[in-house]
């Protein structure tokens, strides 16, 4: 999970090697995503300079984890200096922008969201206020980043990537653009199954689960469904609608836990570190309380759309025939 305080301005800036010009083929399958999703994070980044609005920064994440979960697809041993470059300086920006994002829902969601009678008014203002200055706080941390020698070169390189043409060798299996290729259709869903295989794999024994491997699944359950939407825009791959639904009702539950872990920490912040000189630590036991129950109560209805989604994919296993993996026909 990602530590509040996360440094992100520190590193020294990316250098961008200069290239010769790209070949004139067209963009292979994952380049087009990537493009794709970089014009939906660009979109946001007028507001985000501007700090006005909270959708933006989701949005902005949003658009970052789908590169990331198209950049995975592909399997490379070992991975390639410049996807590891790329993979590297996503997380850098994603952690800046989930600076931001935490207290904002800590804010706007949290705390909004608290049954009338929890705390008296003056104690959930000044919590408010807290909030306040500290996404003011994210805000400015965010903006420095934005302007950035190192977050231009980042501009670059996704630019650089959303152009690459398609490739024979380790890009080729999943991101190839010609869809008639025989074996581009089973190394997509052998892609699907390395990804559904981890989510598996890190969910065995949920009920004995720490916060942090209920984190990592909840990741995984968000880079499997971004993975299934690529593949079925790509390789037109049929979707089962009740193993879609379980994954997503199972991914809303992983996240309603994690804003309350996160919102739980942010609590310990406010009640170990001053705001600002002019602001006091702060503490609401009664807050404290109902976000512990509230905790407790999501991981029920986490394990319970957990046994949903694994009972839909086994289901969905039996129906499908099995395809030998690639390189053992």
């Amino acid at each position: 999970m990602r530590r509040a305080g996360s440094h992100v301005s520190g590193s020294p800036p990316l250098r961008v090697e200069q290239r010769d010009a790209l070949p004139s083929a067209p963009p292979d399958a994952q380049s087009r995503a990537i493009a794709r999703c970089t014009a939906l994070y660009r979109a946001r980044e007028p507001e985000l300079l501007r700090g006005d609005d909270p959708e933006a920064v989701h949005q902005a994440r949003v658009a970052l984890r789908q590169i990331t979960a198209v950049l995975g697809l592909v399997k490379e041993k070992p991975a390639s200096p410049a996807r590891r470059r790329l993979r590297t300086e996503i997380r850098w920006l994603a952690r800046a922008l989930g600076g931001a994002r935490d207290w904002e829902v800590f804010r706007f969601e949290t705390l909004a969201g608290l049954p009338p009678d929890l705390l008296d008014p003056t104690r959930r203002r000044a919590l408010d206020q807290a909030a306040e200055v500290r996404i003011n706080q994210a805000r400015r941390q965010l903006r420095r980043v934005l302007l950035s020698s190192r977050y231009r070169n980042l501009q670059a390189l996704l630019d650089e990537w959303g152009a690459r043409p398609a490739e024979t060798g380790a890009d080729s299996p999943v991101c190839t653009s010609d869809r008639d290729a025989p074996s581009a259709g089973e190394e997509a869903e052998h892609a699907l199954a390395r990804r559904r295989h981890q989510l598996l794999r890190l969910g065995r024994r949920l009920s004995q689960a720490d916060d942090e491997r209920l984190h990592d699944v909840r990741l995984a359950a968000k880079h499997l469904r971004y993975s299934m939407d690529f593949v079925a825009r790509t390789h037109e791959q049929a979707r089962s609608q009740t193993t879609d639904r379980a994954l997503k009702r199972l991914q809303e539950a992983l996240g309603r836990f994690n804003d309350i872990v996160v919102a739980q920490a942010r609590l310990r912040d406010m009640a170990a570190v001053p705001m600002t000189s002019a602001h006091a630590p702060i503490r609401s036991r009664q807050l404290e309380d109902h976000l512990e129950r509230a905790r407790c109560e999501l991981r029920e209805v986490v394990l319970g759309r957990w046994k949903q989604w694994r009972k839909a994919h086994r289901g969905e296993g039996l129906r499908k025939p099995r395809s030998p993996p690639p390189g053992g026909r």
